[in-house]
């Protein structure tokens, strides 16, 4: 029996999600939903927000009374448009837990894990239902790897297990960095992807520190280290790289030994080998059981999870 009902969206998948403790269940009307927002969806595989503008009412008339709110007659300020600071998608689907959350808050708790694991597993920031995004969305899927239906419930099971394994500030900190890892996509130089994407490999590297007792590392020695725990390929050289990226743009405000907004391609290449290199460590410290794991990262081919 549901212990808890939850709504969320925006997952163009129509089809049942099952764990050992739970489910997401697709809305019964999620083609339509799905075929209106894929006509929103931009040639580039970003859903952009909309316009709006702000608008003024008279409180009062022209007497001075004050006016009940629907009496006031509201209209559009003149140059105040601009696309909108935070907007909504549609639900796409219901999220049932079987078992008694852990957490007393769902959306800030149990259920804010399963959500953003979820968007990760699938490549889509998700939100409940009533609460808002910011930003463009990416509704394109996960570029680089491709879930295999049979897997998908193994990994929530084994996701959501170890989740509940680790005490609450670890609990808060898994959720987070899922959080920030699904919504890199939002920003759209390579440098502000580099920071959230180093922003999340550190969160994992504490994560895993904590856990395993192990003492203070050096920040150029934190790649070896986590590979070597979890067996993830090394490659010297463009590790060499994006420490240095880190370093320039961190301590020196300098991006690919340049400017902020005007370096070449070398920036957009390790924003992205980062990002791929989060998607084996999460999935790694998930607790997931695949190969995907021991795939190379600095490859831009897609492989099966």
């Amino acid at each position: 029996m549901s212990q808890v009902i939850d709504h969320f969206g925006f997952l163009p998948l129509d089809r049942i999600l099952e764990w050992d403790t739970g489910r997401a269940i697709p809305v019964e009307d999620i083609s339509d939903h799905i075929e209106k927002v894929s006509q929103k969806t931009n040639e580039d595989g970003y859903l952009y927000p909309p316009e709006t503008h702000r608008y003024r009412s008279n409180k009062t008339d022209k007497n001075g009374k004050l006016l009940f709110s629907t009496e006031m007659e509201w209209k559009k300020v003149p140059k105040t448009r601009r696309p909108a600071f935070l907007h909504k998608l549609p639900v796409s689907h219901n999220i049932e837990l079987y078992s008694t959350p852990i957490e007393n808050d769902f959306r800030h708790g149990d259920g804010g894990f399963l959500l953003h694991f979820l968007g990760f597993l699938f490549g889509f920031r998700l939100q409940f239902k009533e609460w808002w995004h910011e930003g463009r969305i990416y509704l394109g899927g996960r570029r680089w790897v491709v879930v295999q239906p049979g897997v998908e419930n193994l990994a929530i099971t084994a996701a959501y297990q170890m989740w509940c394994s680790l005490p609450a500030q670890q609990r808060l900190r898994f959720t987070n960095l899922l959080y920030m890892h699904c919504r890199s996509d939002l920003y759209e130089w390579d440098w502000e992807r580099f920071i959230i994407n180093y922003m999340v490999f550190d969160a994992c590297f504490k994560i895993v520190k904590e856990l395993n007792g192990w003492k203070k590392v050096k920040h150029s020695e934190r790649f070896d280290v986590l590979f070597h725990h979890f067996g993830i390929q090394p490659c010297k050289e463009e590790i060499i790289k994006m420490v240095d990226l880190r370093n320039g743009l961190f301590h020196e405000t300098l991006w690919d030994g340049g400017q902020p907004c005007s370096s070449g391609i070398e920036g957009y290449r390790q924003a992205d080998n980062l990002k791929r290199i989060n998607e084996r460590l999460i999935t790694a410290i998930a607790g997931c059981d695949t190969k995907f794991i021991h795939t190379k990262w600095w490859s831009v081919g897609q492989y099966i999870m």
